[in-house]
């Protein structure tokens, strides 16, 4: 039997959409298995990426037990740098501040306030502390210490004692770096930890972990790493500023704080 014209066109009509839908049952299968192949891949760990930077500061030995330090003066800028000033209500009284309390010298004894007992002045020893004060967090500051034959640089517990002649240590709240005269540094701790520096320096770094228990002490002028002290810190801690004697003039180079950054967000309240 010959089929009509009309019957043709509707076999070849019927055959087109089976073709259709086996072509779109492939797709979806094909589909189905790219989606789960990108899941699985997904879900695979990936090897970590190697660090953008990396430096190697070299730690030079010395007589104290250290943690292993941030290898490189870069970290600081990084973190909290603070615009550390100078309070004036603190200064032994033969100290003199600058009008913007960013250095201090040894000057003519004030008669005026040596007259008057200030609970918060040092009376007998030559210092002063910044008016930040410190309870958590990671700050950074630089101090120009220039020529000096002598000075001190550190922080001490806000109630630690600043009356007699006050004896740095950690047991007494008070953690410095000092050059005595002959060029001697060392790390005033119980008993004392001689350093040797082959390079002189002219500007210290000093960098606070109040969490990780450290004050870090680094050499600007070369860069490199000169003491850390490890301790537990709990209360408010504030930058200090040791003059030294006055060694008939040849100390009279003032202690030049030198780093002025923005405070905001930092761990520190200014007095």
């Amino acid at each position: 039997m010959v089929g009509t014209p009309s019957s043709f066109w509707m076999g070849c009509e019927v055959t087109l959409k089976a073709r259709r839908s086996l072509w779109s049952f492939r797709l979806c299968v094909a589909h189905k298995l790219l989606f789960s192949v990108l899941a699985v891949s997904e879900a695979v760990p990936r090897a970590a990426e190697p660090p953008l930077f990396s430096s190697g500061l070299q730690t030079p030995a010395c007589a104290c037990t250290c943690r292993p330090l941030k290898p490189h003066l870069s970290f600081c800028t990084s973190l909290a740098p603070v615009d550390v000033t100078l309070d004036p209500e603190t200064a032994h009284p033969d100290l003199t501040l600058s009008e913007d309390r960013k250095s201090v010298r040894r000057g003519s004894k004030k008669l005026l306030l040596s007259l008057f007992d200030n609970p918060k002045r040092f009376s007998t020893t030559p210092a002063v502390l910044g008016s930040q004060v410190f309870f958590s967090g990671r700050c950074y500051w630089e101090v120009q210490v220039g020529d000096k034959p002598e000075w001190g640089l550190g922080l001490c517990r806000e109630s630690a004692s600043r009356k007699g002649n006050v004896h740095f240590s950690p047991d007494n709240g008070y953690w410095l770096l000092r050059l005595q005269n002959g060029g001697n540094y060392e790390a005033l701790t119980s008993p004392v930890s001689p350093l040797t520096l082959t390079v002189r320096p002219r500007r210290i770094g000093i960098f606070l972990d109040y969490e990780a228990g450290e004050i870090s002490f680094y050499n600007v002028s070369d860069r490199s790493h000169v003491y850390t002290f490890t301790d537990r810190f709990s209360g408010n801690l504030r930058p200090l500023f040791f003059l030294g004697a006055f060694l008939g003039g040849r100390n009279a180079e003032p202690l030049v704080i030198s780093w002025v950054r923005d405070t905001q967000g930092t761990g520190c309240i200014i007095l």
